[in-house]
């Protein structure tokens, strides 16, 4: 049976974690059913774009605050459900749409997803995580590293004769100035991997830094934040070695603090998911849509670490996600919605 994706409003019976899980139970009669995951993000963060709360259609893109990322995929998500739901087939199993909070933190939060799968709400057998963009099929992520590098020095007046003629005063910037030209010729040891053709570990330092609180004032302390991009295989201690080590060619005293590790995950495109997603898309759009690593990471880690196989990653095609311009393209919403439908009915197999 064709699947025609309905113009009017999707219902769904809520469970108790409300407005973050909507349980979708396909009429079936069989005991023994297969659970899928549809799986988006819900923004927690408001940015001052011109006119932000509102949305424009232009040349077939609709221009907006989150548009792509992500509320056209919990758009697609909730009309593909709402879909199949009309066409009352009998389907073996039960679809779980997840739109949780905190993944922009950097895919670790007690909140959201992690929170949801140590409640016991999504023990499926497989998850589709509504990353945007079309190019691929993400079979994973790189992981991440995050870090804190402190310098400490003394603060004085910089009118002092003291600090004119060195007898008092340490400059804890110049102190990090030595350690990020270090880490600018950090490598950190890896191996190829087969899902990540050409891509490698990039270690950025720093992301964020803050040093002194006076402009008369020689800055007593100093602070840096870096990031580490991770490819599989490479493990949290394997990283804070690397980069210690190559901090302590600065000769300067400092204080390493970890301060977030999400493994890098991969998925098998052998894996039933991927196989029933692929061919959905080719029926739609008439493209093979080629598998691979995602670079950016998302919540998926958090499934494929408990044995659940997960997508990390297609949906609308877009542009200029986190930006003012931000967009997302409705005919591709429209295929991709109908590229979920079929997954849908294809994961569950009809009776």
């Amino acid at each position: 049976m064709p699947i025609r994706l309905a113009a009017n409003a999707a219902w769904f019976e809520r469970t108790t974690i409300e407005r973050a899980l909507y349980h979708c139970p396909w009429r079936t009669s069989r005991q023994s059913a297969h659970s899928l995951h549809a799986y988006g993000y819900r923004s927690s963060q408001r940015r001052l774009y011109p006119q932000s709360l509102g949305a424009e259609v232009e040349q077939g893109r609709l221009y907006g605050l989150g548009a792509a990322y992500t509320k056209a995929q919990i758009a697609a998500f909730v009309y593909a459900a709402r879909a199949v739901q009309l066409t009352e087939m009998r389907l073996a199993g039960t679809t779980k749409l997840a739109f949780v909070v905190d993944e922009e933190t950097g895919a670790c939060s007690p909140y959201g997803t992690r929170y949801l799968l140590e409640q016991g709400l999504l023990d499926g057998d497989a998850a589709l995580v509504g990353e945007p963009g079309d190019e691929k099929i993400a079979l994973g992520h790189r992981g991440i590293y995050r870090f804190r590098v402190q310098t400490q020095g003394e603060a004085i007046h910089t009118g002092l004769r003291a600090w004119e003629e060195g007898i008092r005063g340490h400059n804890a910037v110049n102190d990090m100035a030595r350690l990020i030209l270090v880490l600018e010729q950090c490598t950190l040891p890896f191996l190829p991997s087969p899902l990540f053709p050409g891509r490698k570990p990039v270690l950025s330092f720093p992301t964020m830094i803050q040093g002194g609180n006076s402009v008369n004032m020689v800055p007593a302390g100093c602070e840096a934040f870096g990031d580490v991009r991770v490819l599989p295989g490479m493990t949290e201690d394997d990283i804070r070695q690397a980069i210690t080590a190559c901090l302590d060619q600065a000769h300067v005293p400092y204080k390493f603090t970890p301060l977030v590790f999400v493994p890098a995950a991969a998925l098998s495109e052998e894996a039933e998911i991927v196989q029933i997603v692929s061919s959905a898309i080719e029926e739609i759009t008439g493209k093979r849509v080629r598998c691979a690593g995602a670079g950016p990471a998302c919540d998926g880690w958090m499934f494929l670490e408990r044995g659940i196989p997960a997508i990390c990653g297609y949906g609308v095609a877009c542009g200029g996600v986190h930006g003012a311009d931000e967009w997302a393209d409705l005919v591709s919403l429209r295929q991709v919605t109908e590229a979920y439908a079929r997954t849908i009915v294809t994961f569950f197999r009809m009776e």
